[in-house]
C-alpha cells in the first residue's frame, strides 16, 4: 500500500539554479526556490541555525539578501551537503521582489521563444504585472480572513471579481 504524505509547505517549490552566498563567504547553487525557502546544497558546513544569504537572480542588479534558518541537512555522496533553508523576517517589499523573482524566472523560457516584441511585452506585462497584483490582493484578504477569523459575502464577492478580473484579461492576451 502506497502511504500518502501530506504537503506541509504553504508555497509550491520550483526548479532553480541559482548562485547562492552564504554569509561566510562560501557559495553553493540552488536547487528549487519558493516564496517561503529553498534548497541548495554546497561544499560549505553550515553549523549555525540561521544564516544570511544572498540569492543571485539573472535579472537582478544586486543579490536577494535574505536570512534564512536551517530546516533539514543531508550530506551528499559526492561531497558537500543540501540544505533546506526556511525564510525568516521578510518584510512585504522582499515578498514581492522575490514572487517577482518566481514568476520571471518560470516565464523567460516562454518570453524567449516569442519573437515578436509586442506579444513578448504584453504578455510580460500579464505575468509581471496583472498576475502580481491579483496575487498580493488574494493574500490580503486571505490575510485578513486569518486575522478576523471572518468571513463573509462581500469578501466572497471580492474573491469572484479579482477571479472574473484576471480571467479576461487573461482571455484578452490569449
Amino acid at each position: 500500500m502506497n502511504k500518502i504524505t501530506e504537503e506541509k509547505r504553504l508555497y509550491p517549490r520550483v526548479k532553480a539554479d541559482l548562485k547562492v552566498s552564504l554569509s561566510e563567504s562560501g557559495f553553493g547553487n540552488s536547487v528549487d526556490l519558493s516564496e517561503s525557502g529553498l534548497s541548495f546544497n554546497t561544499q560549505e558546513t553550515i553549523s549555525s541555525p540561521t544564516v544570511s544569504l544572498q540569492i543571485h537572480f539573472p535579472d537582478m542588479a544586486s543579490a536577494f539578501k535574505i536570512n534564512a534558518k536551517l530546516v533539514w541537512k543531508r550530506d551528499l555522496e559526492r561531497g558537500g551537503s543540501l540544505y533546506a533553508m526556511e525564510f525568516v523576517g521578510l518584510d512585504e517589499a522582499q515578498k514581492a521582489q522575490l514572487r517577482k523573482e518566481l514568476i520571471n524566472s518560470q516565464i523567460k523560457g516562454l518570453l524567449n521563444e516569442i519573437k515578436d516584441h509586442h506579444i513578448k511585452k504584453d504578455i510580460s506585462h500579464f505575468f509581471l504585472k496583472d498576475m502580481l497584483e491579483y496575487i498580493s490582493k488574494i493574500l490580503e484578504i486571505v490575510s485578513h480572513i486569518s486575522q478576523e477569523k471572518l468571513y463573509s459575502l462581500e469578501i466572497e464577492k471580492e474573491f469572484e471579481r479579482l477571479n472574473n478580473e484576471i480571467l479576461l484579461k487573461g482571455f484578452f492576451l490569449e
